[in-house]
């Protein structure tokens, strides 16, 4: 009896361990399901072993003096509030793939995107691309892509960046330029990075000011670079530094170009951008595939960081000098009177800009301020071009003038800060001119004056 009542319990107790067991097993795989929910879905794809990179390749030779990280990405995981998968059939110079968002995905550490030659929404190739746009953008900055290509006839390889009103898909027509081009590998020319500026020679800005492409206004620089081992064989970190006056490219840290804005033909985007990420198939550039053309093909992106400027970027320092006023563009409102700024649009020289009301996108009402050095800016129209805010040579109540830079100190202004939003405009020379309106008449001339600490030489610099 004994025996047979210790044997009945053994079995309870063995089976309440059992159910306990069940229990904890179900409790983790409920965990882990959540979890895996929580993250964006992927399509399946076989792991794809890790592209080798050597020991040199691993160090990233930058410096970062003088940048502060902003953001990156590692690729670990697709990360849907940096990127967006495209899901359309490709339309830039005439490329043959359809952008499937399937074509995308992470491995090992990277962002893998695949072209092939599998077919799909009547193309004959697919292809992936992923874009920051409304996510992650910016306005000038420092941009670090490391990136192994996908090298074959027909294959473009690119990290790039794309001002808003252009969607990266299709042509942008009169919304383009400006573009930078941190990096493009095509298939055909296996050996070199291409690193490019596309831009206007009329303003910052693209050529949408007149209604129609930039024509004979397009301007484009850079530079080619022959990398040994090829791009497809190995890891190379791709760089742009964006500045108001300047950008420069690099590659694995060493400088390859530098391309500055002269205030005449040359000039320097400034607005905000997004990132694109892809490799595409075709065009008119890339070329079609042929018989040599092996596929699939993958572009790995290892990682990416974006930077910017550690004073804050295009600042002309701190304290009262309008230091936390950025280079660019602005409409510039007068406090006292609600007019704005605007340049006299006979493109005579020495002629006297005025206040007005503000009208219908007006070039004159448009001005771009540009760092100097020294603590100082100019101020240039969008209409007339070559041409900057200058101050009369003599002191006291006189009218100022645009003309054409000469690097004199009556060229040159600073930002005084006020409070409230608000802001004094001083010349470089006379020491004690600051920017004025005799009055609140629409269409009155811009006048200097000594200091009188009256709403009448306060400014407001709305950024467009």
């Amino acid at each position: 009896m004994f025996c047979g009542q210790g044997t009945s319990l053994l079995n309870s107790q063995q089976k309440r361990l059992i159910d306990m067991k069940r229990f904890k097993f179900f409790i983790l795989s409920l965990a882990l399901i959540l979890f895996f929910s929580a993250c964006e879905k992927e399509e399946s794809h076989d792991l794809l072993p890790a592209p080798e990179q050597s020991e040199e390749q691993q160090v990233e030779s930058r410096n970062t003096n003088g940048w502060t990280l902003k953001w990156e990405d590692n690729f670990d995981f697709f990360n849907s509030s940096n990127w967006t998968k495209i899901d359309a059939p490709g339309g830039i110079n005439g490329e043959l793939s359809y952008i499937r968002p399937n074509n995308v995905w992470t491995s090992n550490g990277n962002l893998v995107i695949m072209t092939n030659n599998d077919g799909y929404g009547g193309r004959a190739y697919t292809s992936g691309k992923i874009i920051s746009k409304n996510k992650k953008e910016l306005k000038y900055g420092r941009v670090d892509v490391r990136m192994r290509a996908a090298i074959t006839q027909g294959s473009h390889n690119a990290a790039w960046l794309l001002h808003k009103p252009c969607d990266g898909v299709n042509p942008c027509g009169s919304d383009w330029p400006p573009e930078l081009d941190i990096m493009e590998v095509i298939g055909r020319e296996p050996d070199r990075a291409h690193q490019t500026i596309h831009t206007s020679k009329v303003y910052r800005g693209g050529c949408e000011w007149n209604g129609s492409n930039c024509g004979s206004n397009y301007y484009q620089d850079g530079e080619t670079t022959w990398l040994n081992p090829w791009p497809g064989n190995a890891f190379y970190t791709y760089s742009i530094e964006w500045e108001p006056t300047q950008v420069k490219w690099y590659i694995n840290g060493s400088l390859k170009h530098t391309f500055t804005q002269n205030g005449v033909d040359r000039w320097v985007p400034d607005e905000l951008m997004y990132i694109i990420l892809d490799c595409t198939v075709g065009g008119s550039w890339a070329g079609s595939p042929d018989g040599s053309s092996s596929w699939p093909q993958y572009t790995y992106v290892d990682w990416i960081k974006v930077y910017e400027k550690s004073n804050g970027g295009g600042n002309n320092g701190g304290g009262n000098n309008g230091g936390n006023l950025s280079d660019g563009n602005y409409r510039i409102k007068n406090v006292a009177s609600g007019h704005y700024l605007t340049a006299d649009g006979s493109n005579t020289e020495w002629v006297t800009p005025y206040q007005a009301s503000l009208g219908n996108n007006w070039g004159s009402q448009k001005w771009v301020k540009i760092d100097i050095g020294g603590g100082f800016f100019k101020l240039e129209p969008h209409w007339p071009t070559n041409r900057c805010l200058t101050a009369n040579n003599n002191s006291g109540i006189q009218n100022v003038f645009q003309a054409a830079y000469q690097n004199w100190g009556t060229q040159k202004w600073k930002a005084v800060d006020v409070g409230n939003g608000q802001y004094r405009i001083e010349a470089s020379w006379p020491s004690n001119a600051t920017l004025t309106t005799p009055n609140n008449n629409n269409w009155s001339s811009i006048k200097q004056n000594s200091v009188q600490n009256n709403n009448q030489e306060k400014w407001i610099f709305e950024s467009i």
